[in-house]
């Protein structure tokens, strides 16, 4: 990872607002609300509606959708789109899937048609986001408390950012903005970087037809492993709910029967409700997938070190892998994870010596070693690792890629102090190379509600530790 981006990542952990699911705002028609979404004044608002959402929409000023409207009936496309979509969406997430509903808008000053969930076209060029006029967030906000809550939400007028083919970005929107609806009922002020996550998990998961873009993968733990998995913000541009690709992870690996267990990231919502699914135990977002793959007796640091080292078999760690192959391709990317160092070895160079790199919080390196000319077929190399006591949760494996196309993988077990080590093969002619995956698994936070990007909005206790390799040929 670059310095700069480094340090820009470690001001936005301690000076930006908190990340949280639904921030209170103004809507469209408020004469308040920011010129990016505001209305004009006296326009007339049109609406066009599923059972639980309202899409809004006006005719004149900077916001109308484009006005073609194949069967003449007086509602544009783009409109009646979105409403086919939301339907299917709220058919998925809330009636299949059995996320609770969003909460009804009758408290807010200006609730729209009805009590339902508000979407709002407006000229935003950007993905759609909610926000919330409930009374009851104002106040949970200002007395530090969570709390669920209604929203309103607002979306690209002709979504002419977006990377997909219209059709498709009509649905991905309609699914996402729906479930960050859904988790506000669960906790309006949940960390942002879990409800993204998961209203782009949704995405996949009720339109399993729709194509992952490449801004997908590229912005996330495959192609940028040392950025935390829960860091929401933009040191870089694009790399705002990455993790998805995790949550994706977990699904699949524990479902059974070939079929993806969905129900784990509704239990997980559960848990991170503002009364604790009943509980009255309100979990922030690490402590509730924690919980939920304890229950399944799994631990979170192991599963987190997993899906880094597994993200270098795509073909068969997911069953869109072979797309996602494809996607990253198209766009000229070599569709492998990002190696921080490679390291060559010959018949003068026989070791690596020592090197170190700092590591965030839930987050990984790749470092590979190749053989070079002169390496005999029976060399082995010597792995070593220097990592902090295995309280901070370091991890590290391995996987040999052999030049017949073949690979052998393994774990390095890490003593209490935090060393190790493995010898692998690493034969000339026979190994292409040796990808060792160091993580610092860790998901321990401290000062939570202290206003960072981070889960619980507090500080990780396990930041920046140094992590130190060697590799010797024998």
């Amino acid at each position: 990872m670059p310095i700069r981006i480094a340090i820009a990542m470690l001001a936005s952990l301690l000076i930006v607002p908190p990340a949280i699911a639904a921030e209170p705002g103004a809507r469209p028609t408020d004469p308040t609300a920011p010129q990016e979404i505001r209305y004009p004044n006296g326009a007339s608002v049109q609406q066009h509606c599923t059972p639980r959402v309202c899409v809004n929409w006006v005719r004149s000023g900077a916001h109308p959708p484009p006005s073609d409207d194949t069967d003449s009936d007086g509602v544009p496309d783009l409109i009646e789109g979105l409403v086919v979509a939301y339907s299917q969406a709220e058919s998925v997430e809330i009636e299949q899937l059995g996320f609770t509903a969003p909460l009804p808008d009758s408290d807010s000053d200006d609730e729209g048609l009805d009590d339902r969930v508000d979407v709002y076209l407006a000229d935003i060029d950007r993905e759609g986001y909610c926000l919330s006029d409930d009374p009851d967030l104002k106040q949970a906000v200002e007395s530090s408390a969570h709390t669920a809550a209604s929203v309103f939400c607002v979306i690209d007028n002709d979504l002419s950012d977006r990377t997909g083919a219209p059709a498709d970005e009509i649905r991905r929107e309609a699914a996402r903005t729906l479930f960050q609806a859904i988790a506000a009922a669960y906790d309006a002020l949940e960390d942002e970087w879990f409800t993204q996550a998961s209203a782009t998990w949704i995405a996949d998961v009720v339109f399993d037809d729709l194509p992952v873009t490449a801004e997908m993968l590229t912005s996330g733990p495959i192609l940028q492993p040392d950025y935390p998995l829960d860091f929401f913000g933009e040191p870089e541009p694009g790399r705002v709910d990455s993790a998805w690709l995790f949550l994706r992870f977990l699904t699949e690996h524990l479902g059974t029967d070939g079929l993806p267990d969905n129900g784990f990231l509704r239990q997980v919502w559960e848990f991170a409700a503002a009364d604790g699914g009943g509980s009255g135990i309100d979990m922030y977002s690490m402590q509730a997938l924690a919980h939920a793959l304890s229950l399944r007796e799994l631990d979170l640091e192991t599963v987190f070190a997993s899906f880094n080292w597994l993200n270098w078999l795509p073909l068969e760690t997911y069953s869109d892998g072979q797309e996602y192959i494809d996607t990253l391709v198209a766009a000229g990317i070599e569709p492998l994870p990002y190696v921080t160092k490679t390291h060559y070895f010959s018949k003068r160079v026989y070791t690596t010596g020592w090197w170190a790199q700092a590591l965030f919080h839930m987050s990984a390196i790749n470092v590979g070693f190749r053989p070079k000319k002169g390496v005999a077929p029976s060399t082995r190399l010597r792995l070593q690792v220097d990592g902090p006591k295995l309280t901070s949760f370091p991890q590290a494996r391995f996987h040999i890629f052999f030049t017949d196309g073949t690979r052998s993988s393994g774990f390095i077990r890490l003593r209490e102090d935090g060393t190790g080590g493995r010898t692998v093969d690493f034969g000339g002619g026979v190994v292409d190379r040796v990808i060792l995956t160091i993580t610092n698994a860790s998901a321990r936070y401290v000062d939570c509600g202290t206003g960072t990007s981070l889960s619980c909005g507090g500080r990780a206790l396990d930041e920046l530790t140094d992590y130190r390799w060697r590799a010797t040929i024998r």
